[in-house]
C-alpha cells in the first residue's frame, strides 16, 4: 500500500496565500485534500469533497476507488485491456470486462510521494516527486514523475505535471479532485464547457473511436446553464473534447447556486473527464453532509484509450522527452 521506502508516513503540506486562501495536500498521491477559502465575516467554506480523516483515504483503496483527489497515471482514464507500441503488445491489469481504469492497482495515485525541497517554495509553491518502475502496471519505462502545485494572490491553483522515461511509453496524467463550490446539490447549480464533442462509448464506458456532437443534446454547456437535468442522465461521466478557445477564457466555468463563487479552469490537455456521481457510496465520513449529485471532478487529460486509437491526440512519450501536462483552477467571487 505504501511502496516508496524512502517515506514511511502520510505527510500534510499546506498553502496559503494573502486572501486567506489555504490549501492542503497530500504526499500520499499527491492527493488535494482541502481548498479552504475566507468568506465574509471570517467563516471558512471548504470546496473540495472527500474524506475527513486522512487515514481514510487508504481504506477507499480497499473498497469502492473513488481517487480522491489524487494525482492519476500511469494512464488516466480506461484503457482496452492493453496496448500495442513500438511493435509490441503490452497488456495491462484489467477487470473482468476486459477494462484497465487509472493505471491499476499500481496506480501513482497510491504511492508515497517525496518533497522536492529545493523546487518547493512554501506557502505557496510545493514540489513533490514520484518513480514508477519500469513494468509497473504493465506500461513500459522507467518514469520519474513531477507534481507542481502553485497558489497565486488571485485565488488561482496551478497544477503542473512532469515526467521523463528511459524508454517509449505512454502516459495521461490528471488529477481526480471532488468539488462542491457550497455544499448543495450539482442540480441547484450550473456548468459552462467549451466543447462541441462528446466521447462516444460502449456500455463499459470504453471508446469506441467516435465523437458524438453535443448540437441540441442535454449535455451542451457551451452556455452557462443549470445541471437540474442530471438525473435525467445519471449523471456525469463523459469525456469532452475541448475546443480551440480565445487566450485568456476558461475551458470550464462551474457555478454555485446563488452565483456568489465560480471556478473556472484552463489547461494545454486536450480533453476534460467531467464526472459527477449521484451518490459517493463508501462507508468512511466524509468532510460534507451527503447530499443527491454532490461533487463534480474536472479530469483535464487525453482522451481515454488513446493508445489503441490512430485518431485521438498520440499519448505516446518518447525515452528522455519531457511530458508537461499544465491545467489551472480559479476561484471567482462575486
Amino acid at each position: 500500500m505504501l511502496p516508496n521506502p524512502s517515506v514511511n508516513s502520510i505527510q500534510k503540506f499546506k498553502l496559503h496565500n494573502s486572501l486567506g486562501t489555504e490549501v492542503e495536500i497530500l504526499n500520499l498521491g499527491a492527493i488535494l485534500h482541502r481548498w479552504k477559502i475566507r468568506e465574509e465575516g471570517g467563516t471558512e467554506r471548504d470546496i473540495i469533497v472527500g474524506p475527513d480523516q486522512i487515514s481514510d483515504y487508504l481504506s477507499v483503496f480497499e473498497s469502492v476507488p473513488y481517487y480522491f483527489g489524487a494525482t492519476i497515471g500511469r494512464y488516466a482514464g480506461r484503457i482496452r485491456e492493453g496496448f500495442r507500441l513500438n511493435g509490441q503488445y503490452y497488456p495491462l491489469e484489467s477487470n473482468e470486462q476486459g477494462v484497465h481504469l487509472h493505471g491499476g492497482a499500481e496506480g501513482i495515485d497510491r504511492k508515497l510521494w517525496e518533497l522536492d525541497e529545493e523546487a518547493s517554495d512554501l506557502p505557496q509553491t510545493l514540489v513533490l516527486y514520484t518513480r514508477s518502475k519500469a513494468g509497473e502496471g504493465g506500461y513500459p519505462g522507467a518514469l520519474e514523475i513531477e507534481a507542481r502545485y502553485c497558489l497565486q494572490d488571485d485565488d488561482s491553483l496551478e497544477l503542473e505535471y512532469r515526467a521523463v522515461s528511459d524508454a517509449d511509453t505512454v502516459l495521461n496524467l490528471t488529477n481526480h479532485v471532488y468539488f462542491n463550490l457550497d455544499g448543495n446539490p450539482l442540480t441547484e447549480q450550473s456548468l459552462q464547457l467549451s466543447s462541441a464533442r462528446c466521447l462516444e462509448t460502449n456500455e463499459y464506458l470504453l471508446p469506441t473511436g467516435r465523437f458524438t456532437p453535443l448540437e441540441e443534446d442535454a449535455k451542451d454547456f457551451r452556455k452557462q446553464k443549470s445541471l437540474e437535468a442530471l438525473p435525467s442522465y445519471g449523471g456525469l461521466d463523459h469525456c469532452f473534447l475541448l475546443d480551440q478557445i480565445k487566450a485568456g477564457e476558461p475551458a470550464i466555468r462551474y457555478q454555485s447556486t446563488k452565483g456568489d463563487l465560480a471556478l473556472e479552469g484552463w489547461t494545454n490537455q486536450a480533453a476534460v473527464v467531467v464526472f459527477a456521481p449521484e451518490h459517493l457510496q463508501v462507508n468512511i465520513d466524509l468532510k460534507e453532509k451527503q447530499v443527491p449529485f454532490p461533487s463534480i471532478c474536472f479530469e483535464f487529460q487525453n482522451v481515454p484509450d488513446a493508445p489503441n486509437f490512430l485518431q485521438f491526440p498520440s499519448a505516446e512519450l518518447k525515452a528522455g522527452e519531457v511530458y508537461r501536462h499544465q491545467s489551472k483552477f480559479q476561484l471567482k467571487r462575486r
